[in-house]
This record gives C-alpha cells, sequence and structure tokens, in this order.
C-alpha cells in the first residue's frame, strides 16, 4: 500500500493536532522533542501474534506498516514506557520494542523536495519528491523512490544520487 493511499484510508489517523498543523506548513514530518535520539529500522517480518505488542488504538495503521521494507522512525520518552512510537511520515504507532532490524540513518524523508543529477534526465537535474524510503535487503542499503511531477521514477534511487546532498536534513 502507498503512503497515498494509507493517508486516504479513513481508519488512518495523523498523530495530533499540532502534527496536522505542521503538516499544512509545510514542518518536517517527525518531531522529537522530549524523545531520545530516533533510530531508524524496518520490519522484515511480523510474528504471528504482533498484535499483542501493539497498542490497541494503533492496530490498524501498524497492521498497514508491519511488516515492510519501509524505513520507519522510532523514538522512546523513556526506558520505562512499555511502548516505543514508530513514525512513517507522519503516520505514527505504538508498539513493544522488537521486532525491526535497525538500518542507518536515510538522510532524506518523505515527501521532501530534491534534486537528482542529469544522468537521470537527458536535459537537466529533475525536481523530484520522495515518495517511499525503504530498506533493499538484496543491495542492503536505503533506497528512495521518488516522483516527478505526480508519476512515479521507474527506478529506486540512492542517497548519492539526489545533487546537493548536504543541503538535506532529516528531522527526527
Amino acid at each position: 500500500m502507498s503512503l497515498q493511499e494509507l493517508k486516504s484510508h479513513p481508519s488512518i489517523y495523523w498523530s495530533s493536532t499540532l502534527q496536522q498543523e505542521q503538516a499544512a506548513q509545510g514542518v518536517a514530518p517527525i518531531i522529537t522533542n522530549g524523545f531520545h535520539p530516533t533510530r531508524w529500522g524496518w520490519f522484515p517480518w511480523a510474528p504471528e501474534k504482533w498484535e499483542s505488542l501493539t497498542h490497541p488504538d494503533d492496530l490498524t495503521i501498524a497492521g498497514y506498516l508491519i511488516p515492510s521494507p519501509r524505513i520507519i522512525a522510532v523514538n522512546r520518552a523513556s526506558d520505562a514506557d512499555e511502548y516505543s512510537v514508530y513514525n512513517y511520515g507522519y503516520l505514527k504507532f505504538r508498539m513493544q520494542p522488537g521486532l525491526w532490524r535497525e538500518v542507518p540513518n536515510p538522510g532524506y524523508h518523505l515527501g521532501q523536495t530534491v534534486e537528482i543529477s542529469k544522468l537521470h534526465s537527458p536535459h537537466e537535474p529533475a525536481r523530484v519528491m520522495i515518495e517511499e524510503v525503504f530498506w533493499d535487503q538484496v543491495l542492503d542499503k536505503v533506497q528512495f523512490l521518488v516522483s516527478n511531477r505526480g508519476h512515479v521514477w521507474p527506478e529506486p534511487l540512492e542517497a548519492h544520487e539526489f545533487v546537493n546532498p548536504s543541503e538535506s536534513r532529516f528531522f527526527g
């Protein structure tokens, strides 16, 4: 299921009024105030009883994102908390720690506009939007699905293929 499909699903909710307001203003999707540093990972599997590890209010959204190669950020308010807070863009769910594999910081976030080099465009660098951030298990690296003017780019890209990578920031 694509991020757009997740956003349009009636049972999916944005995590808070503050995040809804910030989304409308174009602020970065993941808020870390009061949390330990963000880590990133993906859920390569889901055990039969994964529902028992998930907060009861978050079963629907977790069901769409687990298992999945999507790179999800995780924050913990403290080690005493029962649940970790997992974020994929503005989508949020709570789950007990475990089940996932940690990966390096992807460096870019969902919805971010970046430029790709002339190697991918015959005329000039193209501005594209990041639609999905996922872990490619075969290549063992972060991959990005991007779109240009509403059309999904034919192949996934890597961070080094973006122009001016030093100007990007992943808020997490």
